[in-house]
């Protein structure tokens, strides 16, 4: 998962985007970057680490320009060094291109080995460089144009920043699996426009909210507005990321047309109806659990109390490359507190269950605190399948519910009982129908291409 931003005509693109790309740091932590356009060059700064780290203030003063593209980086192919960070640059025949992209390209390999055998050499290891690659290949003035033509060839997830120095376009993959709206914001150029991963991007940039990139879309970006896009075919029936509303998106965010923490409240009541328990207090594991645990609370009339406190700047255990590090930052993370739990028995909510290191040691640490009972319940189905649309979950061994059964993942994790919310229940919760479901129900919209 990873996390895009655009805006164009803003004498301080370097600065807004820096700003949209810190309000996106939960979706990647690997690396950040930006290209920022300047009379139709481009300046790229790229690196391994924070939006903080690599865009400094410092750095980003020395980035002058009017429009820019930005990135956060969570690795889906590639790994994490600085030459698969992201915006990725070319430049042949005199014309660069910068592109920033989240998602994962189902056809990426067989892509690339014809690319190979027509002597384009690869810089990176990600799928994203076929795209750009396909666009050298693809000459013309209407930039717009030329990624029609390339999607056209391109099976997958995808949302698409993507700048030649004059041009700035984004674009969303026909069935809408990973969100992108855009906004706009007073410039002393006029308008500026923007794009984003999510609404908080915007928000955080001051910018109002417009409307969401629609599946299939390609908007090209600037004074004009957005009134003009391009629209790839066939039209394909959606299917949105339900992952991206139980757990991705921030809280705050607006995703697919709805709340995302009004969503996990929803969520969080459904999972009372189906799977309730004894019990004196419901405690969230923060910050993934919180609506959840609220919804659930406000369902089932037990009282609700933060058991377990968040340290600042805790980070995404779930997105850290390594078991040895999500382990490290789950103790690094998570406090309870002791006489808020001491003698109870708790329902611990959380909004999903991946690979279970969190849950462990959370439940862990609230025996330690001396908690009586722990009912683990999650606001998700059992995610039994690996994601091919932009989840860093490829090997099946590595998520628990494909390993283990109910009863042993509640032994394993430490647990008196655990719960699922159904997958009906789930999609009663977020609307119906038009949603990739396929990390829970191994129903895969389209086919990894190998």
């Amino acid at each position: 998962m990873c996390g895009i931003f655009a805006i164009v005509d803003h004498p301080e693109a370097a600065h807004l985007t820096g700003i949209g790309l810190a309000a996106l740091q939960h979706r990647g932590q690997e690396s950040a970057g930006l290209a920022v356009a300047n009379a139709g060059k481009l300046a790229v700064c790229r690196q391994v680490g924070s939006v903080a780290h690599v865009l400094r203030p410092d750095l980003l003063q020395q980035l002058v320009g009017t429009s820019a593209i930005g990135h956060v980086r969570y690795a889906t192919s590639g790994d994490q060094r600085a030459r698969d960070a992201q915006p990725l640059i070319s430049a042949q025949a005199g014309h660069q291109l910068a592109i920033a992209h989240n998602g994962h390209l189902t056809n990426a390999r067989p892509l690339r080995r014809a690319l190979d055998r027509g002597n384009s050499p690869f810089a990176t290891g990600t799928d994203t460089e076929v795209i750009l690659h396909l666009l050298a290949r693809h000459p013309g003035p209407d930039l717009a144009k030329r990624l029609a033509a390339v999607l056209a060839d391109v099976q997958g997830a995808y949302t698409l920043a993507v700048s030649d120095g004059v041009q700035t376009v984004v674009a969303r993959d026909p069935r809408g699996w990973r969100p992108l709206v855009l906004g706009r914001k007073p410039s002393r150029l006029g308008t500026a426009w923007l794009a984003a991963s999510e609404t908080v991007a915007l928000s955080a940039c001051g910018a109002e909210v417009v409307r969401e990139v629609q599946p299939g879309e390609i908007v090209t970006l600037g004074r004009q507005g957005v009134g003009a896009s391009e629209f790839l075919s066939p039209q394909l029936p959606r299917r949105a990321c339900v992952f991206e509303l139980v757990y991705f998106a921030r809280p705050d965010s607006d995703l697919f047309g709805q709340g995302v923490f009004a969503t996990r409240h929803r969520l969080g009541e459904q999972l009372a109806s189906e799977q309730p328990v004894e019990a004196d207090v419901v405690v969230p594991i923060p910050d993934s659990g919180t609506a959840a645990a609220l919804g659930y609370a406000r369902r089932s009339g037990l009282p609700y109390e933060p058991g377990l406190l968040r340290a600042p700047e805790g980070g995404r255990t779930f997105i850290q490359p390594t078991q040895a590090l999500r382990e490290l930052g789950v103790r690094r993370k998570l406090q309870p507190v002791p006489e808020l739990v001491r003698g109870m028995r708790l329902v611990l909510v959380d909004d999903s269950l991946v690979r279970g290191t969190t849950s462990r040691q959370a439940i862990a640490l609230l025996r330690q605190a001396g908690a009586k009972e722990i009912h683990l319940r999650i606001a998700a189905p059992p995610m039994q399948w690996p994601c091919w649309y932009g989840i860093d979950t490829p090997d099946r061994q590595e998520l628990l519910a494909a390993r283990l059964d109910a009863v042993s993942i509640a032994q394993w994790l430490g647990a008196d009982s655990i719960g699922y919310l159904s997958e009906p229940g789930l999609l009663r919760a977020v609307g119906g129908d038009g949603w990739c479901t396929a990390c829970f129900s191994g129903v895969y919209p389209l086919p990894l291409e190998v």
